[in-house]
């Protein structure tokens, strides 16, 4: 017998270890001696322990070729993924910005050339090109596709007649359609929201008034709030509020919580707040990863403290995503197969005519797939380098037994390797900090 390359060991503190085959998805507490037996040296004892090891599928037979028997995996969950995710298209209006956030990375990528906005043409463009693309997809979800309007900001004034214009398109389609804003001029957009619908608005806050005014440049928390309170008003909408934590405002999430608790909106089924940590993706840093796992120890002590804070969910940290499942469902989730929403029926529409599938990276002409105006076009070639790539294509991953858990990080990382390290480094601290954290709260050590 030999044991599987996807076995992950968790020491605890009591001679115990937690052990965890994340491709299978099989997990136990077990003393360490009996973690030995996955040891070279062990492994083929004929014994109970060995016994319970194979049927537990940490210890394989010695002639199954287990990488192919992923390859094969791995290509039906990603057909099946697929299948049952629809296509998106993310619509950036615009790159420009009216907030001048203190951590933003996008600024200095706005020029002038990057201050074009959308026309008419355009988006009847982008709705045609997205019937192109959905003919060409050989798996995809007969959902109806969805529209995410995006920026910089979306939701500038001189947008309004774009916006509506495209909102009404969306409802032509009976189409699904999501808005990605910092919420500053929302009021201005309600009566646009309440003649046309949205199905879901995602509004970004950095804490209680005094942080978030501090951080988020040109916005103002009182009048942020009270715009989500009259969205939530309107029908159909699903407010979305993402509250983004680094270590200089980690502290305050209990200040809000109590805020939202106070305005009753966790009652409110289309309500949901989550926190996500900070990003940075212009990969010129990898500080802020590097502070991933720092802040996910922060949370777990916060949220003995607090119980409020169980409001917000937890989006952003991979590895532990993978232990909210296990909360949730007492089981840990099925491999994660797709690197990210690049290879997921994703398209990016720019403002300059270009197709992309990664909105992080739609300043970069290395990025483009296509145009949808003044025609549409697909570079078949280049749109298959992004949908095709698969993280057991990738050296530091096909054989780490980490692989089904974060699904290989951010295409982007590819351009700049300098990033895995400290990317797997904070996927496997988030586990592990989950996991221990998971196992003293269910009082199972």
């Amino acid at each position: 017998m030999k044991p599987s390359n996807f076995n992950l060991t968790i020491e605890l503190d009591n001679h115990k270890s937690v052990l965890i085959n994340t491709l299978t998805g099989a997990m136990d507490i077990l003393p360490n001696e009996t973690i030995d037996y996955l040891q070279d040296g062990l492994c083929n004892t004929n014994d109970e322990v060995a016994e319970y090891l194979y049927q537990r599928q940490y210890l394989l037979d010695a002639d199954l070729d287990e990488a192919q028997l992923v390859q094969d995996l791995y290509g039906e969950l990603l057909k099946h993924q697929r299948k049952i995710t629809p296509l998106r298209g993310v619509i950036i209006l615009t790159f420009d910005c009216n907030l001048r956030c203190k951590y933003c990375w996008q600024q200095y990528k706005v020029d002038e050339k990057n201050k074009l906005k959308l026309t008419r043409d355009k988006v009847d463009n982008i709705f045609i090109s997205m019937e192109h693309l959905y003919s060409s997809l050989e798996n995809k979800s007969e959902q109806p596709p969805i529209i995410q309007l995006f920026g910089g900001e979306p939701l500038l004034p001189e947008n309004k007649e774009i916006i509506a214009y495209s909102l009404h398109k969306c409802s032509e389609k009976k189409w699904y359609a999501q808005i990605t804003t910092n919420g500053v001029f929302l009021n201005d957009y309600m009566r646009i929201f309440e003649e046309f619908p949205v199905n879901e608005i995602q509004v970004t806050i950095d804490g209680p008034y005094e942080v978030h005014d501090r951080r988020r440049i040109g916005s103002k928390y009182e009048e942020l709030m009270d715009s989500i309170g009259r969205l939530l008003q309107v029908n159909r909408i699903h407010t979305k509020l993402r509250v983004n934590v680094d270590t200089a405002n980690i502290d305050t999430l209990p200040e809000l919580a109590n805020d939202i608790i106070k305005r009753q909106w966790y009652t409110n089924r289309k309500f949901y707040a989550y926190i996500a940590p900070l990003r940075d993706s212009s990969l010129e840093e990898p500080k802020l990863i590097l502070e991933r796992s720092h802040l996910l120890q922060k949370l777990m002590v916060l949220k003995e403290r607090y119980p409020q804070i169980e409001i917000f969910d937890m989006l952003g940290w991979n590895g532990y995503q993978a232990v909210r499942v296990l909360e949730n469902t007492g089981k840990m989730p099925y491999p994660r197969v797709n690197i990210c929403d690049t290879n997921m029926n994703q398209f990016v529409f720019t403002p300059k005519g270009e197709i992309h599938v990664c909105a992080e990276e739609a300043h970069d002409p290395a990025g483009i797939v296509g145009y949808y105006w003044p025609e549409y076009v697909l570079n078949e070639s280049s749109f298959l380098g992004w949908y095709n790539r698969s993280p057991l294509q990738l050296s530091n991953c096909k054989g780490c037994a980490l692989l089904p858990v974060c699904g290989g990080g951010c295409q982007l990382f590819i351009k700049n390797r300098d990033f895995y390290g400290p990317y797997c480094q904070a996927v496997r601290d988030s586990l592990i900090g989950g996991i221990k954290n998971y196992m003293k709260q269910e009082k199972l050590v």
